[in-house]
């Protein structure tokens, strides 16, 4: 029978069956979607445990450092009384996929930290984009509102298909014990987060041409790397393939991305880059002509997330 809207996942591991006599044959049932016995769905261990509770709180704490990175550049605009030439695009799009996977948590049992890190990255989104509104003027005020209704909008129109339409068009879930607004949601956000990743990999591209690791910081290249990596084994473990794949994906970036580092870090291109970081020299300026609200052309908040 369908199940109802909001039931989700199950809050423990998939595919445990009860216990049987001695002897006695265990049930065979069967259930649409995925087979039972994938690690990447059943997971492997209950989500309310000692270990998935801590390790969905390592990561809660190391998305939250990468969440607060804006904070720089939101105090340079007060200082200038102008956004200047930074870009709002990565606050918008951080604030888009916050509330989409607010609306996953919600409707997903045993997903509180990925509910509470959302929730509070989208009130910081929400505020940097006010913030932004507050010192802009003129085009790029009416750019900013133009952008974020048209956010909202969106973001609107894809939760009333998922939660609305869904259920009653009789769509059968993808994994067994979803619900299928729960999966198509998981699959939208998913693919979001994979989406972003041609960020990375530009810069990656970058960091080759001009053998220099100046558009590639170190600190925040470890931030997004440990972000990816603890989502990555949180969503394994308690079996959510949703939060898993862009992680598992974005895991295998940030591993190439520490290499290049490794392997760029000591060219004179980078060395050179790091003496004009020390005189506090202007950074430089993205292809549209924007700085980056993260304070550079490089890792933008979008990429958080990415991983959550």
């Amino acid at each position: 029978t369908p199940q109802q809207l909001g039931s989700g996942k199950r809050a423990t591991r998939r595919g445990r069956s009860s216990p049987t006599h001695l002897g006695s044959a265990p049930d065979i049932v069967s259930t649409p979607g995925l087979t039972m016995g994938n690690p990447l769905t059943d997971g492997l261990g209950d989500d309310s445990d000692a270990f998935a509770t801590t390790i969905g709180y390592v990561a809660v704490v190391l998305t939250l450092a990468l969440f607060l990175a804006p904070v720089q550049t939101c105090l340079q605009v007060r200082r200038d009384g102008d956004i200047r030439d930074y870009s709002e695009v990565s606050f918008i799009t951080s604030l888009f996929n916050c509330l989409l996977w607010v609306v996953y948590s919600s409707i997903t049992p045993g997903r509180i930290q990925s509910f509470i890190i959302n929730a509070v990255g989208g009130l910081l989104q929400g505020g940097y984009i006010v913030w932004f509104l507050t010192y802009s003027t003129g085009e790029a005020h009416r750019r900013i509102w133009q952008r974020t209704v048209g956010m909202v909008i969106t973001f609107a129109i894809i939760i009333c298909l998922d939660l609305l339409l869904i259920p009653h068009l009789g769509i059968s879930s993808i994994i067994a014990d979803d619900t299928a607004e729960t999966d198509y949601l998981g699959v939208f956000c998913s693919v979001l987060n994979v989406g972003m990743y041609a960020a990375p990999l530009s810069v990656m591209a970058l960091v080759v041409k001009t053998r220099s690791v100046e558009f590639m910081p170190l600190f925040l290249t470890l931030g997004v790397a440990g972000c990816t990596v603890s989502w990555a084994i949180y969503g394994i473990y308690v079996g959510d393939i949703w939060i898993g794949i862009p992680n598992y994906l974005g895991t295998v970036v940030a591993m190439f991305q520490l290499g290049l580092y490794g392997f760029y870090m000591n060219t004179e291109e980078s060395r050179a880059a790091f003496a004009k970081v020390a005189k506090r020299e202007p950074i430089s300026i993205n292809d549209e002509g924007e700085k980056d609200s993260m304070g550079s052309n490089t890792l933008t908040a979008s990429l958080i997330q990415d991983d959550v």
